[in-house]
């Protein structure tokens, strides 16, 4: 993954240009064209070595130039493509020595001004595909995502392990917007040759509180890896009809010449994701993959886990206003923090549950919305309950069930284990493999004070969940 912000001067592309042209009949190994986006976009469509990659470069470089200037281009082609000395060269141009070399000269300086303008030509065609991959932001402004962009950063942009990281959390804790956020900012700085964006997403929840299923979702593991080869490999090169096995070899032939970024999204969304999950391993070094999930996956140790937390009272009710002025709502905006921390208090920093209560204050008073959601009344706040919580309940078995129901006599600072084993009446074995699995699933947050202390907490939204919703299930 080179550094791909600072662009190439003239001067150096001058000695790169003759480097290249001097190598053009010798099979070198390392280009000096390499860390080029004209470089890595033919290396990313097309089954080619390193140095046809260049002398491919050198002779659309070298076409361009003949039809600007014959002299120029004939010298250089003779010179370097045909392998002839400058005195042959010179006299089949019917020109002097030093008129050759003067030509010569002026032409590898042409050649360095007409590979920047075709740089720049590709830096804007790769960075606009790799964008279309991504879906349209939701969100144009976005909070409290700065520490979790520069964690990401650090550990996506290493030149070592790890190689898959995973952004997990509970529903509409932000996985998927604060991973794409990141995926922008990567494609911006260019920390990789290419990107790919598969999502396993199969519904959403609209603002209106409504789940509507997702299109192109990729729930098995061929549909999957189908989606990658269409955004990484040629199209001649993709297999018809799919065949996973095939369809593999090219893929992590690919990714293993070419560094690239992968997201999968929604990943618990997948049928047959631990069989999948071998495969994603096997995708990933040199390229990173970067997975969301509500679920941990903290039995995979090449899995690395940053369990993305809740907005911070602040960025709540500032996400809030944000929202509010969004969709002309000027007594929300003006609100004081006092007069909204209702909201906090009820959903905490959930940023999906907050932009769903402000879009229910268009039709409803704030403390009506809010007590909806308290007493689990009305579609909306079923909607999203079921959204965020149905499946994973439904996953339950019953000691963890009832580990879930006894978390909202537990503190909002969290509980340690004793303590809830005396407002749950479960027994210790039972207890600590219900928390286990609680935290896998993100219902429960297990914050480690050190390393012989350890709490248990829920969300504000969970806990209001719990009160009243879970009933009626």
């Amino acid at each position: 993954m080179a550094d791909m912000n600072c662009f190439p001067s003239g001067s150096d592309l001058h000695d790169r240009i003759q480097e290249a042209l001097r190598s053009f009949d010798e099979s070198v190994m390392d280009s000096p064209l390499a860390d080029l986006f004209l470089f890595r976009r033919l290396r990313g469509t097309r089954t080619l070595s390193s140095h046809q990659i260049t002398n491919r470069i050198m002779l659309d470089l070298l076409a361009k130039l003949e039809t600007e200037n014959a002299h120029y281009g004939q010298i250089l082609r003779k010179r370097f493509i045909d392998g002839k000395n400058m005195a042959a060269a010179s006299q089949e141009l019917m020109a002097s020595d030093s008129t050759a070399f003067r030509w010569q000269r002026e032409a590898i300086m042409r050649m360095a001004e007409l590979l920047i303008e075709a740089e720049a030509g590709a830096r804007t065609e790769l960075q606009a595909r790799f964008l279309s991959r991504l879906s349209p932001p939701t969100n144009n402004k976005l909070f409290g995502i700065t520490p979790h962009l520069d964690r990401l950063m650090e550990w996506v942009s290493a030149t070592d392990v790890p190689w898959l990281v995973l952004v997990e959390g509970m529903g509409g804790i932000g996985k998927t917007t604060v991973t794409d956020a990141f995926v922008r900012q990567a494609i911006e700085q260019y920390l990789f040759d290419d990107f790919a964006w598969v999502s396993a997403k199969a519904d959403q929840l609209s603002l209106v509180g409504e789940i509507q299923p997702v299109q192109g979702a990729a729930l098995s593991p061929t549909a999957l890896l189908a989606q990658l080869a269409r955004q990484l490999l040629p199209l001649e090169d993709i297999p018809t009809p799919f065949v996973y096995e095939q369809g593999l070899r090219l893929v992590k032939s690919h990714l293993a010449h070419v560094p690239s970024l992968v997201v999968v999204d929604n990943l618990e969304t997948l049928a047959d994701l631990e069989a999948l999950l071998p495969t994603l391993i096997a995708l990933s070094n040199p390229s990173k993959l970067l997975l969301t999930s509500r679920k941990s996956l903290d039995h995979l140790p090449q899995i690395f886990p940053y369990r993305l937390p809740a907005l911070e009272e602040v960025d709540a009710l500032a996400l809030v206003r944000h929202e509010a002025t969004a969709r002309n709502l000027p007594d929300l905006v003006a609100a004081s923090d006092e007069t909204l921390h209702p909201i906090f208090e009820t959903v905490g920093g959930n940023p999906l549950a907050l932009r769903l209560v402000v879009g229910q204050t268009t039709v409803h008073a704030l403390p009506d919305v809010l007590d909806a959601l308290r007493l689990a009344r009305g579609r909306t706040v079923e909607q999203l309950y079921t959204f965020i919580y149905r499946q994973a309940w439904e996953n339950l078995d019953e000691t963890a069930r009832l580990t879930l129901l006894s978390m909202p006599l537990v503190p909002a600072e969290g509980g340690n284990l004793a303590f809830i084993h005396s407002v749950s009446a479960l027994g210790p074995d039972q207890l600590m493999d219900a928390l286990a699995r609680l935290v896998r699933l993100n219902l429960v947050d297990h914050r480690r004070d050190s390393l012989q202390r350890s709490r248990y907490t829920i969300h504000s939204l969970t806990r209001t969940f719990l009160h009243e919703q879970v009933a009626k299930w």
